[in-house]
């Protein structure tokens, strides 16, 4: 069952630049837009139009409909939108499409709660409609639908302008600005859709979202992509394929699917020593705690219900990442301890502890080298990078590095060799290479270092 209910709904009008907002908000859809290379151009008599809207109600308004345009537009086609101001100052808001277009039997009905007509390819709840006339309809508006089958669909809210139609005690006198208005904007001269840039996308986590309803895909991608990069998966065996190239820092997935569920895709991942540290999000319809306990004993890091509010999920998504953070730091202090004084429980600090027991014990090789340590631990090379990468934050010729710099210090400081049979020790048949990383790596070089601990020692 995904029939989502709605509460009373609560209206907290801000005054809103409607310019301003549609353009951000049609920016969250770049990606859709682009692949499907459908042309979205806005018209609008002013920069600044000045509505008083609840943003959050007026943000599901326009979800509902452009993505229903998005969704039964062809690709290639072209999507109109347009905001014209009444002689009385009232506004027209419009959304027009080239899609399939609604037959006349159905459109009577459309704004009917649950209605689903010919025209829904029996996909989608059947409500979003219908919440787009009510959440209009609370601010004292209307919507009207035109439509001919085989040229599209032309949906027109109207919008009274000032906040006299309002309660005034549902009013907030602080403007709307965007969340982050610099992740995503549309220009307004030519109306074409700028991406984010590369370097900003870069610094996002990226989540796999692994779901085999496109509309709930489609609403999760866009309540998630400012904050987030995002790679989808129709179900858990095409995520595990995904996962073969991908290195995501966190898995949201549904339970209920074809091919795999969720509950199995996640037992399998959280079993493979390649892919278990990344944390999974289960969602599902079910709420018996039967399937609750399944989920987390497949290791799954938080179970989610539907419907849930996107934010929470937004919120458990940050705080996740949060806490593997935190692994990550303790993983890397590790580095400053002993094999022996470690305790070794964790199927993540376990590969961790080999790979470290593993260049210590051929530190003094100088071609130790990450494909053999790969192939002494039973791991590819490229996934035991990711996973080092992963757990500590560098690499596993960075992590051979660090503790020869630190056995290095550590025999220096001894002061039973000299610098040239330390070089060697730790893997150096250059000395003046090993002088050089050394001093790289501590700041000092190696007699300077020698010198620094003997005065500590007076």
């Amino acid at each position: 069952m995904r029939k989502i209910e709605y509460d009373k709904i609560q209206v907290h009008a801000r005054p809103i630049n409607l310019v301003l907002f549609v353009q951000d908000f049609v920016g969250l859809f770049t990606d859709i837009i682009d692949r499907k290379q459908i042309s979205v151009s806005f018209d609008y008599e002013a920069r600044e139009i000045p509505i008083w809207y609840d943003p959050d109600l007026l943000e599901k308004c326009l979800y509902n409909l452009l993505f229903n345009a998005l969704k039964y537009t062809p690709d290639g086609n072209s999507i109109f939108l347009s905001i014209k101001q009444k002689n009385d100052g009232s506004l027209l808001f419009s959304i027009r499409d080239t899609g399939c277009g609604i037959a006349q039997e159905d459109l009577p009905h459309i704004f009917d709660r649950f209605y689903q007509g010919s025209f829904s390819q029996n996909s989608g709840t059947g409500i979003g409609l219908h919440l787009v006339k009510t959440i209009v309809e609370l601010h004292s508006g209307s919507i009207q639908v035109e439509s001919e089958v085989g040229i599209g669909s032309c949906f027109t809210i109207y919008i009274q302008t000032g906040k006299k139609h309002l309660d005034p005690q549902n009013c907030d006198n602080t403007p709307w600005t965007y969340i982050d208005t610099e992740q995503g904007s549309v220009t307004a001269n030519d109306h074409t859709i700028v991406d984010q840039s590369k370097s900003e996308e870069l610094d996002k986590s990226l989540i796999l979202m692994v779901e085999d309803e496109y509309d709930m895909r489609m609403y999760l991608r866009h309540k998630l992509t400012v904050f987030f990069r995002i790679a989808e998966a129709n179900n858990g065996r095409d995520a595990l394929n995904k996962l073969q190239y991908l290195q995501p820092d966190i898995i949201v997935t549904d339970v209920m699917m074809p091919e795999m569920s969720g509950i199995e895709f996640t037992k399998i991942v959280k079993e493979n020593i390649e892919t278990c540290h990344i944390p999974v999000v289960l969602l599902t319809a079910n709420e018996e705690l039967e399937q609750k306990l399944e989920g987390i004993e497949t290791g799954a890091d938080a179970y989610i219900t539907k419907p849930f509010d996107a934010n929470y999920l937004r919120i458990r998504i940050i705080k996740l990442l949060e806490t593997r953070k935190k692994i990550q730091k303790k993983f890397s202090r590790l580095l400053n301890l002993e094999a022996q004084e470690i305790d070794v429980t964790d199927p993540d600090e376990l590969l961790l502890q080999n790979s470290i027991n593993y260049i210590r014990t051929n530190i003094s090789e100088t071609d130790l080298s990450v494909e053999d340590m790969a192939k002494k631990l039973n791991i590819s090379r490229t996934n035991l990078h990711r996973k080092i990468k992963t757990l500590i934050g560098s690499s596993p010729i960075e992590l051979i590095r660090i503790i020869r710099m630190k056995q290095a210090a550590y025999l220096l400081e001894k002061g039973s060799l000299t610098i040239s049979e330390v070089a060697y020790e730790v893997g150096y048949n250059s000395l003046s290479y090993f002088s050089s990383s050394f001093n790289t790596y501590w700041g000092l070089s190696p007699s300077a270092y020698i010198k620094s601990k003997q005065t500590d020692a007076e």
